[in-house]
């Protein structure tokens, strides 16, 4: 777990925070550069013992198409910052369905 916070430029205080998250390590590939210039990218890794590949996530680092990288998924489990994001950029629909899937009972 790690916890997080937003910054708050104008006033210096922490927003949303502190949060606390579940990592999940994996592999992010880049697969496109989208038209607004953001890298898309798919992860692949075991979320609570299911291996997933989760497709066209973004980041606006600058990866090399095709390579694999190492990245965290992350799961808010306290808080109120961002509940899904990964290490490296953001979550895309298929993560955001697999975080809610994570937090059902």
């Amino acid at each position: 777990m790690s916890p997080l916070g937003t910054f708050s430029a104008d006033k210096g205080t922490l927003v949303g925070g502190p949060c606390t998250y579940d990592s999940y390590p994996g592999e992010c590939i880049a697969t496109r550069i989208d038209e607004n210039g953001k890298t898309r990218f798919t992860y692949k890794g075991d979320v609570q013992g299911n291996e997933l590949k989760l497709t066209n996530n973004t980041t606006q680092k600058q990866l090399t198409l095709g390579k694999k990288v190492r990245c965290e998924l992350k799961f808010i489990n306290e808080g109120t910052c961002t509940p899904c994001l990964f290490s490296i950029g953001e979550c895309d629909s298929e993560a955001w369905e697999a975080f809610r899937a994570s937090k059902k009972p």
